[in-house]
């Protein structure tokens, strides 16, 4: 059965609700970027309701927001002032009350993200976002939930429930982002130039869905990149990789879950570690993501762009996931899901960049790192295809360098 939303995007219906499923149990959170009308805020808010009986919270992104208007703030009322709790706040309540009940964490839609000053609002919400540090970063303050009435606007004043949320927020410290929840956002790709202003810190935690117009093909290939190409980095990144599955199982697992807060949203059975381990590094050599990888980090250093483990602890984790569902994503051809990837987890990352490669182009005539990054926008079509998102990534971010 198809959700009805989905035949909006050009996509293969099965092939996107199947990557976008990957990324949620992987533990991402998910950017939505694509021309105005491709129905990008439909398909964040279907995704929203994806392993869970809780609707989303919806958050509109606009000037002056704040982190009080995402979180919780006082306003007057009466003569005096009231906590009012914003959708962010609101929907850490829900999602505990749900996980409390059985059902599952309420998710937020933040539609036009880059409307607001991401960076000033998100706060301590940057570190509360990445899956390895949820619950070490209370976004609802104890005392906070001390005011009943603020509590029960959110949540409904229905039984024990803020009692219990008291309860369960004096054993945490607080009330932190359940490991299962997931934060979602839009941007339009009319404002791509805001998407460089975003910061590394923040795209790190996002997974880039590019959704295509309805008259664009979507046909990737992949063309495997030799070891030798990879350079040093090939031989690193292989013997490493265990050891970035092992980082990715624990983070989905993590020992700390409490009222049946799951990081994977379904349980999975990762006690067959050295199976699992075996699976990936099949995968792994049958997509040759280490000379892929390892020539993306090679280009990265060339411009002068550091990609750090996490990318690649994302990009375990991703694996992981399938490995453990492939059978449920018949839809998901192996090339779909290693262009997926790469322009999601990895080629996204090369953004952050732009701004500093401009400034370098415009400063020096002989500066090289145009023909460095179109020779590198080049490779990804011979890798992926020109009807495949990683290289349409590619070849936006390089028509922002000046010639």
């Amino acid at each position: 059965m198809l959700i009805y939303g989905w035949l909006l995007v050009c996509v293969v219906v099965g092939v996107l609700r199947g990557f976008v499923s990957l990324l949620l149990v992987s533990g991402k959170n998910v950017l939505f970027v694509g021309a105005p009308g491709v129905g990008k805020t439909r398909l964040a808010l279907e995704s929203a309701g994806f392993m869970t009986g809780c609707g989303p919270v919806l958050v509109v992104g606009r000037d002056g927001l704040s982190f009080e208007d995402l979180v919780v703030r006082f306003e007057r009322a009466g003569g005096g002032l009231r906590r009012v709790f914003g959708g962010f706040g609101c929907a850490v309540l829900r999602s505990w009350v749900s996980l409390l009940r059985g059902v599952g964490p309420c998710h937020v839609v933040f539609d036009e993200l880059n409307r607001a000053n991401v960076d000033l609002i998100f706060g301590d919400l940057f570190t509360a976002l990445d899956l390895a540090y949820r619950y070490r970063v209370p976004v609802v303050k104890a005392h906070e939930l001390e005011d009943r009435a603020a509590v029960e606007e959110c949540v409904g004043g229905v039984g024990d429930v803020v009692d219990r949320l008291r309860e369960l927020a004096g054993r945490l410290g607080g009330l932190p982002l359940p490991y299962s929840f997931r934060l979602f956002a839009t941007m339009n790709v009319v404002d791509r130039a805001q998407l460089f202003k975003l910061s590394f810190a923040l795209l790190r935690r996002f997974a880039y869905l590019y959704v295509l117009p309805f008259y664009e093909d979507y046909e990737p290939s992949l063309r495997e990149i030799s070891p030798k190409e990879g350079g040093v980095f090939a031989k690193k990144l292989d013997e490493a990789l265990d050891r970035f599955v092992d980082r990715a199982i624990e983070e989905l697992s993590p020992s700390d879950a409490v009222e049946g807060d799951i990081a994977t949203l379904v349980k999975l059975n990762f006690s067959d570690r050295a199976g699992i381990k075996e699976e990936v590094r099949g995968l792994w050599s049958k997509l040759g993501l280490g000379g892929l990888l390892a020539w993306t980090l090679g280009v990265a250093k060339d411009l002068g762009l550091e990609l750090g483990p996490s990318v690649l602890t994302d990009l375990a984790r991703l694996l992981v996931v399938y490995v453990s569902l492939r059978h449920l994503l018949s839809d998901l051809r192996e090339e779909a899901l290693a262009d997926l990837a790469y322009s999601s987890l990895v080629l996204s990352q090369f953004s952050s960049a732009v701004p500093k490669l401009r400034f370098r182009a415009l400063l020096s005539f002989n500066d090289k790192s145009r023909a460095l990054f179109a020779d590198f926008a080049r490779r990804v079509q011979e890798i992926f295809g020109k009807a495949s998102i990683s290289y349409k990534i590619a070849d936006a971010l390089l028509q922002e360098l000046p010639e």
